[in-house]
């Protein structure tokens, strides 16, 4: 759902390292902008077989003229950082179901818990065999302190996030801009921002997936950077 350059980067190598034999399998792209795997795939995805769904319509649109043969699916719904007008409630949109893997990168750091958690019930009601999204980890520094020097070089300064980061009792730390923190609230206030980040203690949502009914595990494509909450479906 992020439009910018960042996101758009080639990520395919971090998806082909949790989902193999991705060769003829339905994949589904959670929040894929215009196509952002299929484009970096090298033929491994099958276009007929691949759906983008993301809040950015104008990117969807591009996808669509690019790659004719896949689905892009618009998903209209209020963004922090990136749709600002869509409407708050969770009607999400109809997706055929039957998708093998579904996947999704950089797209729950920019939402509250609230929607994470929503969104990823409702995909775990879907026929698939994998499925994972990447999250920021409270416990990476380095990562914490490089988007912190990002925020006061764009911004000229910025609240302290780092220093926040380091307290053992906060396990979500959602940053706003450069001006504003919430940390362990599981549902935010609508609060339209320039630029949105959320961090997780990594065991924290493990374990309240797993109260929840959901066995998942934290896999580390790039162990510096983004894990991954990964769920196996047994079929």
């Amino acid at each position: 759902m992020d439009p910018t350059d960042y996101n758009n980067a080639n990520r395919y190598h971090l998806f082909k390292s949790i989902m193999p034999d991705v060769i003829s399998s339905t994949v589904l792209d959670w929040g894929g902008n215009s196509g952002n795997l299929l484009r970096y795939s090298e033929g491994d995805i099958t276009e007929r077989l691949y759906t983008s769904v993301d809040v950015d319509a104008e990117r969807l649109e591009l996808g669509s003229i690019t790659h004719p043969d896949a689905s892009f699916i618009h998903y209209d719904r209020w963004n922090s950082a990136y749709n600002h007008n869509g409407p708050s409630d969770f009607n999400f949109p109809d997706i055929n179901k039957e998708q093998d893997y579904i996947y999704s990168f950089s797209i729950f750091t920019h939402t509250d818990y609230d929607e994470f958690i929503k969104t990823f019930e409702w995909l775990d009601t879907f026929n698939y065999k994998r499925m994972a999204h990447s999250m920021l980890d409270i416990n990476h520094t380095d990562r914490i302190e490089w988007f912190y020097n990002k925020r006061r070089k764009e911004y000229g300064d910025c609240v302290d996030f780092v220093e926040v980061s380091r307290d053992p009792t906060v396990n979500i730390m959602t940053v706003y801009d450069n001006d504003q923190i919430i940390v362990n609230e599981l549902q935010h206030p609508h609060i339209n921002s320039h630029q949105c980040l959320v961090f997780y203690n990594m065991d924290w949502v493990c374990n309240d997936l797993k109260e929840r009914g959901h066995a998942v595990t934290v896999q580390r494509p790039e162990p510096e950077k983004q894990p991954f909450i990964v769920k196996k479906n047994v079929i």
